[in-house]
């Protein structure tokens, strides 16, 4: 049958009995489910509103250690804000940095490396932060992370309370973001975070092969771990993955291809057991710090821990060296920051270990430049002499507060001790670059996963040894 709609203005219709008959008993039906119908909208209301209020409850209970932390933090420095208002608490040395920083492109086709150096204020206060990211099969990785890495950072919850907790995040959060669009880049990241006031906290993250280096008054401290797929802990985490560690061309390398074990971007590597989760340190109470360097490997592939340690010393007037090839670094760091670059690149190409030098690619030392800034050029001018064959990026921070002779009175000394030496460094002509264009068949490339590296001929290293003798 059908039921039809009538307007208030239509004239009722009267059912006879038969027709009431027929029609009731559907009714019935009808307001049977429209009721049933109603009972399940209510069921699922109520079913809803506890699934919300079980949401709220595990989402106060994520936070609550958070907001605990955050309130324990701020405790602490109340506490510590009256101690010292009542002369309880020791006052720590202040610091002022001078930064400086390069990057070069060395023997590689392009320079692939980014890098963030910059101090600021949050929550009333003072950071300086540093920051290398090592790409490989492209620049996309390396620039992503530098260009947001400090704002992520800001961004987690947990800092400033947990800091180590806050950069170990800001590693994932930013390979998470990189991964979600780009399949081919990656990058090693290594990060120093110095916290001023109270503490005068050192922190570090690292993923991969760059490295740091602070020195203080007693001790020189490689403040971060290499992860490569050589070393037993990453090869073990690597195995455990299900993937395997080869040797091919004398470096290890995760599923035979990529090597370095930890790394932002570099997806398809993800399920080999390469991870961009970093190892976070904290080195606490630094009141006496000389320096601070972030590196890439690029640096720390021809040179040794010991050898930055005399090269940076050296023009802080605070070393004397013993071993001739520190004697030669030592000499040749000064030079350069005295601007005698030419100077300086002979003493280094007494070590005869690279056969061509293609200057246009290193930076030199100039006027304008601070020391520190001279320091981190003379650092990857060096290790660019010294044969390394990859992009050279060096971060380095001084403390301002030492007594530091000025270089150039120290360097004027050693020239008039050493005038005739020196003569004979000042009239050696430096070999031109071989590497251009027509020499292109010298260049074999290899493949690291899609990383390119270059193998240099060595050839004129007699020659260059007979002219310096």
């Amino acid at each position: 049958f059908n039921l039809k709609l009538i307007s208030r203005q239509a004239a009722p219709v009267i059912y006879k009995k038969e027709q009431q008959d027929l029609i009731l008993p559907e009714l019935r039906q009808l307001n049977m489910q429209a009721s049933e119908l109603l009972k399940s909208v209510e069921d699922a209301l109520i079913e809803s509103d506890q699934l919300h209020e079980q949401a709220l409850k595990i989402e106060e209970q994520s936070l609550a250690p958070i907001l605990t932390d955050n309130k324990i933090y701020e405790c602490a420095k109340k506490i510590k804000q009256i101690k010292r208002n009542l002369g309880m608490l020791q006052q720590n040395r202040s610091y002022e940095f001078q930064t400086g920083h390069c990057t070069i492109q060395g023997k590689r086709m392009n320079n692939e490396d980014a890098h963030v150096l910059e101090s600021f204020e949050f929550e009333n206060a003072q950071y300086q932060l540093a920051c290398v990211f090592d790409g490989h099969a492209g620049d996309a990785a390396a620039r992503y992370s530098a260009e947001h890495f400090k704002e992520r950072l800001l961004q987690q919850s947990t800092f400033p309370s947990r800091i180590p907790v806050a950069l170990k995040n800001t590693f994932i959060q930013i390979d998470q973001e990189f991964c979600s669009f780009q399949k081919q880049s990656g990058c090693t990241a290594t990060v120093m975070l110095f916290e001023h006031g109270d503490e005068n906290n050192v922190y570090t993250a690292n993923a991969g092969d760059a490295r740091i280096l602070f020195r203080n008054s007693s001790q020189l401290v490689q403040a971060t771990e290499d992860h490569k797929p050589s070393t037993e802990k990453e090869m073990k985490r690597i195995h455990a993955a299900g993937s395997t560690v080869t040797v091919m061309f004398g470096v290890a390398r995760v599923n035979g291809q990529l090597a370095v074990s930890r790394a932002i971007g570099d997806i398809d590597y993800k399920i080999h057991g390469v991870t961009a989760e970093p190892d976070c340190e904290v080195y606490g109470g630094q009141n006496d710090l000389k320096y601070i360097l972030c590196a890439c490997d690029g640096l720390y592939d021809v040179m040794s821990n010991e050898d930055i340690d005399v090269a940076i010393s050296a023009c802080l007037g605070q070393v004397q060296v013993q071993s001739d090839r520190h004697q030669l670094i030592a000499k040749a760091m000064r030079l350069y920051c005295a601007l005698k670059t030419k100077e300086a690149d002979a003493i280094l190409l007494q070590s005869g270990v690279s056969s061509f030098m293609n200057f246009m690619v290193c930076k030199a030392p100039a006027q304008q430049m601070n020391l520190a800034e001279r320091i981190a050029v003379g650092l990857t001018r060096t290790a660019y002499i010294l044969g390394s064959m990859d992009n050279i990026t060096a971060i380095v921070l001084l403390n301002e507060g030492e007594a530091v002779l000025p270089i150039e009175k120290i360097v004027e000394e050693e020239i008039e001790a050493e005038k005739d030496e020196i003569e004979v460094y000042s009239q050696i002509r430096l070999p031109k670059s071989k590497f251009d264009d027509k020499d292109q068949d010298k260049i074999e490339e290899i493949k690291e996963g899609d990383v390119e590296t270059v193998e240099v001929q060595q050839d004129d290293v007699q020659e260059m040894a007979q002219l310096l003798d």
